[in-house]
């Protein structure tokens, strides 16, 4: 049986090489509880032979992982509901000295999943089937820029949120150029 690390680990190897469908599975099991978790357990097993102890629960590097996944393999809308998963919680963790159930806040990590999954299938396109858009990128931008105050982007990050926005405003020089200001007013200037 699987516990906490080893959890996040075969999660995030089957997310990596696509197989969302089990790693989702397992994510799901890690949130049930009761009837349902056995229920979900039981079909995790019969899919994989993957059973995971009832002590593991979603944590930061669950939901990172899961994030990640999701906007690397271009499916924004299960990213942002894991992300929200993530934000509304509850979630269990362990340190030295306690175990604590609450929900997590928004992280860089978190945010540079998203932006990435942004650079890299964002389009300029306006069709309604187009998912990786302005409009949604800045949503998530706005979030991003109500971190809590002390929070400082690297600049990696920075790098991948001015790209995307480059990417799907159609290269429109004064949508970056207005990021620009507003991450400098927000975060200062980098100096």
């Amino acid at each position: 049986p699987l516990d906490q690390k080893p959890f996040g680990v075969v999660m995030w190897a089957f997310a990596s090489v696509g197989r969302l469908d089990i790693a989702e599975r397992m994510y799901a099991v890690s949130r049930a509880s009761g009837e349902e978790r056995e229920l979900l357990g039981r079909e995790l097993y019969d899919a994989e032979e993957v059973v995971v102890m009832d002590s593991v629960r979603p944590n930061g590097a669950v939901y990172h992982a899961l994030i990640q996944a999701h906007a690397y393999h271009g499916d924004l809308a299960r990213s942002l509901r894991v992300f929200q998963d993530m934000l509304v919680g509850p979630t269990t963790w362990t340190t030295k000295a306690k175990e604590s159930t609450e929900a997590l806040k928004p992280t860089m990590v978190a945010f540079r999943a998203i932006f990435l999954g942004f650079y890299r299938h964002g389009t300029a396109a306006t069709s309604p089937d187009a998912v990786w858009t302005l409009p949604r990128l800045l949503l998530v931008f706005q979030r991003f820029l109500d971190l809590p105050p002390g929070a400082r982007p690297k600049r990696t990050l920075l790098f991948w949120i001015l790209t995307a926005l480059w990417r799907t405003s159609g290269r429109d020089a004064d949508v970056v150029l207005d990021a620009v200001e507003k991450l400098q007013e927000r975060f200062g200037s980098g100096k």
